[in-house]
């Protein structure tokens, strides 16, 4: 599975690369003014270059537009409307009726379109959309995206997003149709992966298990072990469903959290986004060793 890393809040930072040759001197011009201004950070003004360009009246300058491709083969229309969906969000205008429209503007434009490698970027309009409607308060729009999403895109990251999303807007335990549904999806996934689920999915499991009574601590402890190079919020939210499945009455579990805990650290690597999990290992077991005097 390819795994496309998606930031939680779904504001997408668009990679910056070398502007494509453009033959139309106005359409040059106003590329370069919407890269530069974004490259620069001043994001109201890589809107604005940006409208200018989806908006002129330059017929020369919108066919050519509607060919160019980036370096890495994709559309460059595609980008620039991904650069002002991203400027608008780092504007604070992602709960706005404006986002919402060119999100689905562009999905309408390249319907039909969506398998072709060259508009996979579209996986980011429907990451920003179901963002809109995270913000606005509409659970409805958002599942009914990430849904219509992780069907077109099964091999992204989206359908672990609608998997957790159906989990944690529901009551618990987990009524039998969104049981069904996840367990649809996982089936889903092993068919693209040799009848294996990918370590995103995996980390999706034990919070099935978890949200309906199941054996959440052995499955969380074997998630842990297993993938311990795991996306660091899937590591963290993991290691607290370990911690709450402990059952009282077993105290080897205390063991084996401990340990388990050893084991996760010293398998982080020595770069600075592990720093997050590390500092929550060593909190956890800071705990333990405070509580139970023979682990000091």
């Amino acid at each position: 599975m390819k795994n496309i890393i998606f930031l939680f809040i779904a504001i997408v930072s668009v990679n910056v690369f070398a502007i494509p040759l453009i033959k139309n001197p106005e359409l040059e011009n106003a590329v370069t003014n919407a890269e530069s201004a974004y490259i620069n950070k001043d994001y109201y003004l890589a809107t604005k270059n940006c409208l200018d360009i989806f908006n002129s009246a330059n017929t020369e300058a919108q066919n050519e537009l509607e060919k160019l491709k980036s370096d890495d083969g994709f559309s460059y229309d595609i980008r620039l409307h991904l650069i002002y969906l991203d400027s608008l969000a780092y504007t604070g205008q992602s709960a706005f009726d404006l986002y919402r429209m060119e999100c689905k503007k562009i999905i309408t434009k390249y319907k039909g379109q969506e398998k072709d490698k060259n508009f996979s970027n579209i996986i980011w309009v429907y990451n920003h959309l179901a963002q809109h409607y995270r913000l606005s308060y509409n659970k409805e729009m958002e599942t009914q995206t990430l849904k219509e999403a992780a069907e077109l895109f099964p091999e992204s990251c989206l359908p672990v997003r609608y998997v957790k999303n159906i989990m944690n807007n529901s009551t618990e335990p987990l009524p039998t149709n969104i049981v069904s549904e996840v367990n649809r999806i996982f089936n889903k996934n092993k068919e693209l992966n040799n009848n294996k689920l990918t370590p995103e999915m995996v980390c999706c499991n034990v919070i099935l298990l978890d949200k309906t009574g199941g054996d959440a601590y052995s499955a969380a402890i074997n998630f842990l072990i297993s993938y311990t190079d795991a996306d660091c919020i899937d590591l963290i939210n993991t290691i607290k469903i370990v911690r709450n499945n402990i059952s009282f009455d077993k105290p080897e579990q205390v063991q084996d959290y401990y340990n388990m805990l050893m084991v996760l650290a010293i398998k982080q690597a020595n770069t600075n986004d592990r720093l997050k999990v590390i500092g929550f290992i060593i909190n956890e077991k800071k705990k333990i060793e405070a509580i139970i005097a023979e682990f000091k």
